[in-house]
């Protein structure tokens, strides 16, 4: 049978009244009364954030301050658990916001199961009731499964964090769609302090890549990539250690790959990212494949100087959170590396050279890894500083054409790795994070276009990070 929805399930988490905490739906958590925990297993603790509570989590974090709070739980994939979200903490005044409820549409065997374009499942966290130095913290978002012959979402899916008058945002939730027909995707919303996870399983008979329009998704976290047009399909995840170094590439492989400059290319997850052909298969790359680090954003709302960082994907690492850490990865910034007449800013990632300002500190902004790309790691995050947080390590990526295959990067094509710097003219602002990884093999490689794994840098030029 098919399943049609053209109207709104609406589960989403209460926000709190004013100080008994927010109400829960659809096996969503309650959040929580004044000076009380949130509920659940990514529930938030009460005054966490000084007088304010802490936030949920389930598929991606909160803004928590205590340690085995705003914990993410369950599995991307929903296969074996339709939990909810959870409930923010209570502040000293007001109430946590409760998590999102949890929904499953599924249409057996060859059934269409369609979304259409007023249709929306709504699965959002609560908020707290007023925005105040002892409010409440969001409520997470629940859960999506959707399952069908094929899936055509033209409407809205939500999964977000309770946010709005909190000050302590609740995660994301979780989305999961399998089918092994043709998909389509609408608007899908996962916001939150950490966004929620989006897991797509099954896939189209498709063994080759050849477009020109619309958008390409490849989610290196979760292993699959989906096409506007309907194809879709999976990859392959490995874990590999290189000196101490653990870190995991997501492989894809075609009989040939040809990216159009029409087509846009979406590159997200965690995961390095290794696109290759089988049986001697050509690559071409007409558009831009884009791997770099995210810059940190001092513009963003302070929630008592605990972030904002640039954020790594693709394997690069995060920058330091905002007068509060080193940065991350082998290469790491370190927290106010260095000085530039009395001003301490912080310092640079490093990779496959130092960064700068590392305080003459030979554990900080180093290279590693090797130049002939054995392993495919990302750039390292730059060290915050007092004003600012720091920007993340490029990505890395891998075109790889088998055998007798070729590789031709066309005009006006760009591949980026690069570092990720600092939204802020602050002149003791945090590092520049480290360019990452481009790797590329095959029979004959021609460059028309452009290669990039620069590290980040400020806008305030009296400070530059390598």
């Amino acid at each position: 049978g098919d399943i049609t929805l053209g109207s709104t399930i609406n589960v989403s988490g209460g926000n709190d009244p004013s100080n008994i905490g927010g109400t829960a739906k659809a096996g969503g958590f309650n959040g929580a009364a004044k000076d009380v925990d949130g509920y659940g297993p990514g529930k938030g603790k009460t005054k966490s954030v000084t007088s304010q509570g802490g936030c949920a989590a389930f598929g991606g974090n909160g803004l928590e301050n205590a340690n085995g709070y705003s914990l993410t739980y369950g599995s991307p994939d929903l296969a074996n658990h339709l939990l909810g979200g959870s409930g923010g903490g209570g502040g000293d005044a007001y109430g946590g916001g409760a998590g999102g409820g949890a929904v499953e549409l599924f249409a057996h065997g060859d059934g269409v199961l369609t979304i259409t374009s007023g249709g929306k499942i709504l699965s959002n966290g609560g908020d707290t009731s007023t925005s105040h130095s002892q409010s409440g913290g969001g409520g997470s978002g629940g859960a999506i499964r959707l399952e069908g012959g094929s899936i055509s979402i033209a409407g809205t899916l939500e999964a977000k964090g309770g946010n709005g008058l909190t000050a302590t945002p609740g995660g994301g939730g979780r989305i999961a769609i399998k089918t092994n027909g043709n998909l389509s995707l609408g608007t899908i919303a996962l916001d939150g302090h950490r966004p929620g996870t989006l897991h797509i399983s099954g896939a189209t008979a498709t063994s080759t890549i050849n477009l020109s329009s619309g958008t390409l998704t490849f989610d290196t976290t979760h292993g699959f990539w989906t096409h506007t047009s309907g194809v879709h399909g999976t990859g392959v995840i490995e874990q590999n250690v290189d000196n101490g170094i653990t870190y995991k590439t997501c492989t894809f492989t075609f009989d040939s790959i040809n990216l159009s400059s029409g087509l846009t290319v979406v590159l997200q997850g965690e995961n390095s990212l290794i696109l290759k052909t089988r049986n001697h298969g050509n690559i071409t790359v007409g558009t831009n494949l884009n791997a770099n680090g995210g810059d940190a954003d001092s513009n963003y709302p302070e929630h008592y100087s605990l972030i904002y960082q640039g954020l790594g994907r693709l394997g690069g690492y995060n920058g330091g959170l905002k007068n509060s850490s080193n940065g991350y990865g082998p290469g790491a910034g370190k927290f106010k590396g260095g000085g530039i007449s009395g001003n301490l800013v912080g310092g640079g990632g490093g990779y496959g050279s130092i960064g700068q300002y590392h305080a003459n500190d030979n554990t900080f902004g180093i290279t590693y890894g090797d130049s002939a790309l054995a392993h495919l790691h990302g750039g390292s995050g730059g060290g915050a500083a007092g004003l600012t947080g720091a920007g993340a390590g490029g990505g890395a990526i891998s075109l790889e054409a088998d055998g007798n295959g070729t590789l031709t990067i066309q005009s006006g094509a760009t591949i980026s790795a690069n570092g990720g710097g600092v939204a802020s003219t602050q002149v003791n602002g945090g590092g520049g994070g480290s360019g990452g990884s481009i790797r590329l093999a095959g029979k004959s490689i021609t460059n028309n276009g452009s290669i990039e794994a620069k590290g980040g840098t400020p806008p305030n030029t009296t400070n530059t990070y390598d």
